[in-house]
């Protein structure tokens, strides 16, 4: 079942509290640094991480290269260890542009020393069902000539045929990002919000993208924003 909207209040809450956090983990960065060449989840900072943000009520929803999530409620907050990446530059995009159909709710976005933390809505993975194992990029295409929508999202057929609107976003976050950024939408980074609208999470990346033949591979197994291994409704 999609997860439980966020109050009013808890937004406040949390968004009020967002600089705490991130002090937290400035201090745990202290005494755990975090190397950029191996994932987070091979790093020593990962289980001081878990346990500090368990204290304040954040469930460890999953971890990417550069970055871990956590969930409390309808909220999800995201934790990135290099400060120049793309996940801050995207959720700041984001905040210029909320209410546009598959932008993410971004509640709060900071920076502070080793690390950026975002505050937004906790979304939900997509249905297995819905993936074409054979096309896991699915999205990339979508906007190779901006506007043109009617090829895109194609994949399970009325599932993903009829969200133009979304596919227009799309359109316009690539054109937006092109020449700085790549385009790496597949389909752990598309989730699914309480009403059933496809949510484009994580859609840009630098360096070689996951069907690169070397370098980082930035694409995931499954879950939130494209972090693996976890059971949980994200």
């Amino acid at each position: 079942m999609p997860n439980r909207a966020p109050t009013a209040k808890e937004i406040e809450r949390e968004t009020l509290s967002l600089d705490a956090y991130g002090m937290k983990v400035s201090d745990l960065l202290s005494l755990y640094p975090v190397r950029l060449d191996a994932s987070v989840r091979k790093q020593l900072i990962l289980n001081p991480l878990i346990d500090a943000m368990a204290e304040e009520g954040w469930l460890f929803a999953g971890s990417g290269f550069f970055s871990a999530v956590f969930i409390k409620g309808g909220l999800a907050l995201k934790i990135g260890f290099k400060v120049t990446d793309t996940g801050a530059m995207y959720a700041a995009w984001c905040r210029a542009n909320q209410g546009k159909p598959g932008v993410p709710l971004v509640y709060s976005l900071s920076k502070f020393v080793g690390c950026y933390v975002i505050l937004q809505r906790r979304y939900d993975k997509l249905e297995t069902v819905w993936l074409d194992e054979e096309d896991e990029h699915f999205l990339r295409d979508v906007a190779d000539e901006y506007g043109e929508i009617k090829t895109a999202l194609n994949v399970g057929g009325s599932v993903f045929g009829t969200r133009y609107a979304t596919v227009r976003t799309a359109a316009q976050i690539r054109e937006f990002f092109e020449g700085i950024v790549d385009w790496d939408v597949h389909h752990s980074n598309v989730m699914m919000d309480d009403s059933g609208e496809l949510i484009i999470t994580d859609p840009i990346s630098y360096g070689p993208c996951s069907d690169a033949d070397d370098g980082y591979s930035y694409a995931s197994n499954s879950g939130y924003y494209g972090y693996a291994e976890t059971s949980e409704t994200l």
